[in-house]
Parts: structure tokens; sequence; C-alpha cells
């Protein structure tokens, strides 16, 4: 998987932040003493290092000692996006304690992009983050350039833990991107059966079209998917979308009153 979403790469150099930097390359926390009272791009250096490395400590120590929480990192990222990106909770839960904005864009790229796309690492590891920044209301209806929202992203990478989370806190179920695709769309152009499945059960609308005029159905033909098209053409999952969909909003709206 790419570091970006396509249609958001950045413009940036890897140079910038290079998310797999060697660990062995990290000095001994002692050795950072002076370092960390240098100016302030050799502290942003060492913020670097410190984040790609996990070590919450120095990263605790940077920012006790007045570092910006939201200086900008590679790519114009700020260290919050950058944890998410990695999938690392402890960071991130340090960073939004800290102060840290959980709603940060740049680009129309949020936070929440960042870790709903995070790269290796497991969905597990990656809800917890997305679950930690929904918390801190985060906003999972925020469109990238490519007009993709968190949900539509989540579909895309086969996250079903990730689709549950985000519609129970409030994800625009058949939101329509600017081709006219929905979350369900996308799962089905990628393949992933069991996203299919999810989003059918949350109560996605699989009677909506494209700009091209094709449902979610014909889509599946389109792309060969003949078990995915069965799936679309059951009345039994229809029947149940109601029912479904009523369940996985329950957490949200019990959290508005």
């Amino acid at each position: 998987m790419s570091a970006f979403p396509a249609g958001d790469e950045s413009d940036g150099s890897s140079d910038e932040w290079d998310i797999g930097y060697s660990n062995k390359n990290i000095k001994p926390r002692a050795e950072f003493s002076e370092e960390v009272h240098l100016n302030g791009e050799d502290k942003v250096s060492t913020l670097k290092r410190a984040i790609t490395a996990g070590n919450v400590d120095l990263v605790r120590e940077l920012l006790d000692g007045g570092l910006d929480v939201e200086t900008r990192l590679g790519f114009g990222w700020t260290p919050l996006m950058c944890a998410v990106h990695a999938a690392h909770y402890e960071l991130t839960e340090l960073l939004l304690d800290h102060g840290a904005s959980a709603n940060f864009s740049r680009d129309h790229y949020t936070v929440l992009m960042a870790a709903c796309t995070a790269t290796s690492a497991s969905e597990e590891m990656i809800s917890r983050c997305v679950a930690l920044l929904l918390s801190r209301n985060a906003d999972p209806n925020v469109c990238n350039r490519s007009s993709m929202t968190c949900l539509m992203l989540a579909a895309r990478d086969g996250y079903c833990k990730l689709i549950n989370l985000l519609v129970s806190h409030g994800a625009e179920l058949n939101f329509q991107n600017d081709n006219g695709h929905t979350a369900l769309i996308i799962a089905v152009q990628y393949g992933h059966e069991g996203v299919v499945l999810k989003l059918l059960q949350l109560g996605a609308d699989k009677s909506i079209k494209t700009k091209t005029g094709k449902t979610a159905s014909e889509m599946a033909k389109v792309f060969n998917y003949p078990e995915i098209s069965r799936i679309l053409d059951s009345p039994e999952l229809s029947n149940a979308n109601a029912i479904a969909q009523s369940k996985a909003e329950a957490p949200f709206k019990n959290k508005e009153r």
C-alpha cells in the first residue's frame, strides 16, 4: 500500500518524512540532551526520528521542553498525522493530550484519513488509533481532493472494523463522490466481498447509481465479481438493512443525547 491514498500523494520528497527510518540510527536518549536544546530545526529532526522509532519518552520530553505540538514535519504533516499513520496508539494519545488537533488537515487530507490509511500495521492497531481520534471528535465526513471520505478509504482498503467504527460515529453511509460512487460501490470495484456484506448489513443503499447510471450490482458484473453480484441481488439482505442500520447508528445517537 502506498503512503498516500490515490489522488492525495504528497508533493514533498520521500526524504522529508521517512517512515521506514531504521531504529539503529536512533541515538540513546541521553545523547539527545544537548541536541534537544539547539535550534528549532534540530529539534524537529529529533522529533521526526523519535516518532519513527516510537520513542514516547523522547517525544514527551520535546513537547514538555516547549516544542510546538503542531510543528510541521515532512509533507507538511503534523506529529499527530505521522503517529497515526504508523498506527502508534501511545504516541497518538500523548500528542492529543498535549493539544494536537484531531481535525487538522493538509490540502483536505485529515488526521483521520492518515490513520485510516496507515501502512505496515494490522487493522486492529489502526482501529485503536481511529477510535481514539473519533473519541476526540475527529470528523469522519470530510472529503479529500479526490472527493473520498474516510468511509470510502476504509471500503477501498477492505477494513470492516473501521467501517463499523466510522458509521457508529456518524459517517455518512451513502455519501456519493464526484463520480457518484458510494462506499459500497468502491468496495465492489476493489472486490472486497466482506466489506460489501458489512455495508449492506449496516444499511447501505444498493440502488444508488453512479454518474454513468450503474448500480453496485451492475458494477459487480462489469468487474466480473459474480459472488458479489449474487450478494447484491439477494432480497434477504435488503429486508435486513433497515434493522441493521438502526443498530449501527444507535451508539452515535446515544452520544448526541
